[in-house]
């Protein structure tokens, strides 16, 4: 699986008929139509009836929903995690513990022995793989049901093909059912111990997938340019610890963009223009994963071409990126190219890109242009004052 990060501003745990299930708050623009918009509250149903769910389904949700009481001994995050798992394996096998799958995948969330996974068939086992690989990534709580899921499961980004839902939506999609699930059997769900040996470290799975990243409809940066700093930086920060948000010098995070996240004073030297992170925030979401090398240089002790580069203003208005999607991006090459013409359509009149001198001709309407080195694709705010564009790419 690519780890995708689905875009969201915050994902917060809270109590709905007596059950901690999922919110997000987003307080972005609406995205297109094409992308899921994750951002109702969830509210659990009661009874068994609208759940309408076979024996075998039922004793898997209740596996799953006591396992996680097991792994999360606070029972809010316990139910928001069973709420993950049991989306994500309506999403994988409908709730039944397969014998079979794609390839060697098996079970309730289609774990495969060659990615690392053993006793996939049995619910119990299959449910704590799943959720203590969950509990091992620090800031799930902040990510959407599908991004959580993502950041567990091995599998395609787009399985049905590039103009179909990405697996993040769909298991997005999944998620008001789930919780109604949980919320519903929480209850005649007890805790379950985990298997001996099941929490091994070794048993952690490995990708062993290679399939390159597909493109999104999505408008990923235009739908994020109403999220405040901290959101687009809390963003960054959980991509990041996903390993979605890539080629950062750790510096650049610990110094530039946790504390942004976090709210709290950050240096002068440090400060980075809002949209520069909403930029980066709706490009992670678009492509699924991001590469940056560069932000703001002064912070972390750079003062490479200080004199002019819009890296060394306060704050930095310039970004460089070296992949979008796993794919690598050295201003001419055909990913390069799509991304310039997706960012035409949201960066604000009177930005500025590089790498004129990697490429061909190619026309902005947005931007101005200047040559630098072909080892990456540089994006700044130039003298702009506008906000990032709303218009559809």
């Amino acid at each position: 699986m690519k780890i995708a990060v689905a875009f969201t501003a915050a994902f917060l745990l809270f109590a709905a008929a007596a059950v901690g299930v999922i919110g997000m708050l987003l307080t972005a623009a609406p995205a297109a139509a094409a992308c899921t918009t994750p951002g109702t509250p969830i509210t659990a149903a009661t009874g068994d009836g609208p759940l309408q769910l076979s024996a075998s389904q039922k004793a898997n949700a209740q596996t799953i929903i006591g396992v996680a009481k097991t792994v999360f001994p606070d029972p809010a995050i316990a139910n928001a995690a069973a709420t993950v798992a049991v989306a994500t394996a309506i999403q994988e096998s409908g709730l039944e513990s397969l014998d079979h799958g794609d390839r060697d995948s098996l079970g309730l969330f289609q774990q495969r022995p060659s990615a690392g996974y053993v006793n996939a068939t049995d619910p119990v086992w299959a449910a704590t793989q799943f959720l203590t690989r969950l509990a091992a990534i620090p800031s799930w709580t902040t990510l959407s049901v599908g991004q959580a899921a993502m950041s567990v499961q091995i599998a395609a980004e787009y399985p049905n093909g590039t103009d179909r839902p990405s697996y993040v939506d769909q298991v997005i999609g999944h998620a008001t059912e789930a919780a109604a699930i949980v919320g519903t059997l929480t209850g005649a769900s007890p805790a379950i111990p985990l298997p001996a040996g099941s929490t091994d470290p070794n048993l952690r799975p490995v990708d062993v997938n290679t399939a390159p990243a597909a493109k999104t409809t999505c408008t990923g940066a235009a739908a994020f340019s109403q999220a405040s700093a901290q959101q687009a930086a809390q963003v960054l920060v959980a991509g990041w610890e996903a390993g979605t948000l890539v080629d950062f010098e750790s510096s650049m995070i610990t110094e530039e963009i946790i504390p942004i996240a976090q709210g709290k004073p950050i240096r002068p030297e440090c400060e980075i223009d809002p949209r520069i992170l909403q930029l980066m925030a709706g490009l992670l979401q678009k492509y699924g994963s991001l590469g940056v090398s560069d932000i703001n240089r002064p912070c972390v002790g750079i003062a490479l071409n200080c004199a002019f580069s819009l890296h060394c203003a306060h704050p930095s208005k310039a970004l460089d990126i070296v992949s979008v999607g796993g794919r690598g991006v050295d201003g001419g090459n055909a990913a390069s190219l799509e991304l310039l013409a997706y960012l035409d359509q949201v960066m604000p009149n009177g930005s500025g890109t590089g790498q004129s001198n990697c490429r061909g001709d190619m026309s902005f309407k947005n931007f101005h242009t200047f040559e630098d080195s072909c080892n990456h694709v540089h994006i700044d705010l130039g003298d702009a004052t506008d906000p990032l564009s709303a218009t559809k790419a």
